[in-house]
């Protein structure tokens, strides 16, 4: 701008010169275009027009190199609106219910301020600190004159016979049992239960197909470097309705960044990504499988991410029936997978049967080198020390059991059953083993108790080379339909993360209702010798079955869980995948 003004300056003065020698009139007659008596920098950028060029706009910069002819809004935008009528800023945010801008909060119920998934409180509290009640009981008392007693907080000593009122209030405090603060003696709670870890939402990928169902399953590599789910139901890339698809993502600074695009499946009806499936480090890939082209026979593939594109390194088809690929684990090194199949269609196949097959690469290809066979449902696996050692969890009609198998140097497998937890249903188990191979659980969403019908139960473990201990009691679920343990991750210090994807469905009356579910953080406590709950993490909106899927880092410090009812409208199943970290301990 200087050097514009410095030009004028020099243009003005060469005219009012020229003026000067042709009309014989002063040179220091000015050049006022607008006549406001100031020589000013709109003067001066209308002596353009002689040049060709103009300031139409008036901001001091010719329209030939100018940016923006007019006024640039609020936003940033050249001759923009601004922030539009009904949103909040430029992205096109609206306010939440509680006045924040692009907020999460759905509902304010009692306009307190406080998101009613916070608010312990959905009401007022009365003058005892209870929600919604009635305030101080009263009562009365007859004393006799000279007597003295305690009326409130002071000595009263009476002059005559007399009755006095009394105002007391009920025991009120924290009424979770697990908190660290629990009170044995309140009768009403208080909101001022203490959970010592806080997990705060640091990021979410929401699914942009209506029922794709992102997040059905989550897992995170044992690096902590990645992150994949997966939206079993989304159409193909040929169109191909329920492919399914698995995406992968780094986590970088809190956030979720795709790596490469969705890994589709290969024709209609696969359900790709549907079971348990296992993610590699160092964002090297994924083993995933699917439904089949039978829907009940199988798929199994080996993903892996070459110069930045995916590309499958192995697939193994099912024979019908064999359901195989409900789940599957493959080495480092990619040259070892283990593939499970589990029938448990049984009124289409009659099965029950669970098959573990060994696959090893060669030069010429994949081979089956091992094949264990076993009983059960719903299978999963998780590999210990080696593939000669793992754990394996099976649904039969009475309940879920865990096993391990150990193979021998000379070749013989043994099993040795290890833990049951009895079910009304062979649906909705789970099983994880801690990056360091030193912790295990398995949990049972269809468990119920005499106060709750299917409120869920987990199991945790200890593991050595040649033992495994449960640890504790069995950590059950305290609310109705819960399903707690419908899904379950371990650090490597024993933190547990169970998913309970149903807590909060729309009525007890109702437990088959979609929840906005939540995510339970446990502890051990060696002094107590028990674990106690020390973080719970509530699904964002209603309903989405948040805690559906979940994951977590060696460390404890991060977890990802699947919330795949999420949608913008009521069970409309675009799903989400969400990313939390500790903030606070």
């Amino acid at each position: 701008m200087r050097h514009l003004l410095a030009f004028l300056s020099l243009i003005l003065l060469s005219l009012n010169v020229s003026q000067a020698q042709a009309q014989e009139i002063p040179v220091c007659t000015p050049f006022d275009n607008n006549g406001d008596d100031i020589i000013g920098i709109s003067d001066l950028m209308d002596l353009l027009a002689r040049f060709g060029d103009s300031d139409l706009d008036h901001d001091g910069i010719w329209d030939s190199v100018d940016d923006c002819y007019g006024v640039i809004d609020s936003c940033g935008v050249c001759a923009g609106n601004g922030v539009l009528p009904g949103y909040c800023d430029c992205e096109l945010n609206v306010l939440d219910a509680i006045g924040v801008c692009g907020g999460q909060c759905a509902l304010d119920a009692d306009n307190d301020g406080v998101c009613d998934d916070e608010d312990w409180c959905i009401g007022v509290t009365d003058t005892c600190g209870v929600c919604n009640g009635t305030g101080a009981e009263l009562t009365t008392q007859s004393i006799l004159a000279g007597d003295s007693v305690l009326h409130n907080g002071s000595w009263l000593t009476a002059t005559n016979d007399t009755i006095i009122e009394i105002w007391t209030c009920p025991p009120v405090g924290c009424t979770d049992s697990i908190a660290l603060n629990f009170d044995p003696i309140a009768q009403f709670e208080n909101g001022t239960c203490d959970y010592p870890l806080i997990f705060t939402h640091s990021y979410s990928v929401e699914g942009t197909t209506g029922n794709g169902k992102l997040g059905c399953q989550v897992e995170m590599s044992d690096d902590g470097l990645a992150v994949a789910g997966a939206a079993p139901l989304v159409a193909g890339s040929d169109g191909a309705t329920f492919a399914g698809a698995i995406t992968l993502w780094s986590i970088e600074d809190g956030e979720l960044n795709q790596v490469g695009i969705p890994v589709v499946g290969l024709e209609f009806g696969r359900a790709f990504g549907k079971n348990p499936f296992h993610v590699l480090d160092s964002l090297k890939g994924f083993c995933a499988s699917s439904l089949g082209p039978n829907f009940n026979d199988g798929t199994s593939r080996l993903v892996i991410r070459e110069n930045n594109n995916w590309i499958d390194e192995f697939s193994f088809d099912g024979t019908p029936c064999s359901r195989l690929g409900s789940d599957s684990w493959v080495n480092a090194t990619l040259d070892t997978m283990i593939i499970v199949a589990s029938n448990n269609i049984i009124d289409a196949c009659s099965g029950g049967e669970v098959q573990i097959h060994f696959m090893r690469k060669s030069a010429e290809g994949w081979i089956e080198y091992d094949l264990i066979q076993s009983w059960g449902y719903e299978a999963q696996i998780e590999v210990l020390s080696s593939p000669n050692d793992f754990l394996l969890l099976t649904a039969e009609t009475f309940g879920v059991s865990l096993s391990r198998f150990t193979k021998s140097n000379e070749g013989l497998w043994t099993s040795n059953w290890i833990s049951t937890i009895a079910t009304d249903d062979y649906y909705s188990e789970s099983l994880a083993v801690s990056p360091n191979k030193q912790w295990a659980a398995f949990g049972a969403g269809a468990v119920s108790t005499s106060e709750h019908f299917r409120a869920g139960a987990v199991n945790v473990f200890q593991v050595t080379d040649s033992t495994i201990t449960q640890l504790g009691e069995t950590i059950r679920g305290d609310t109705l339909a819960a399903y707690l343990g419908e899904s379950v991750a371990i650090s490597d210090g024993g933190r547990l993360f169970a998913g309970a994807p149903q807590h909060g469905q729309l009525a007890q009356y109702y437990p088959y209702t979609q929840g906005k579910g939540r995510v339970e953080v446990y502890d051990w406590n060696t002094d107590d010798e028990e674990w106690q709950r020390t973080s719970l993490i509530h699904g964002l909106t209603w309903p989405e079955r948040f805690g559906c899927a979940v994951d977590c880092n060696a460390e404890g410090t991060t977890f990802v869980s699947g919330a795949y009812v999420f949608g913008p409208t009521y069970n409309s199943n675009y799903g989400a995948v969400r990313l939390y970290q500790l903030t606070e301990q």
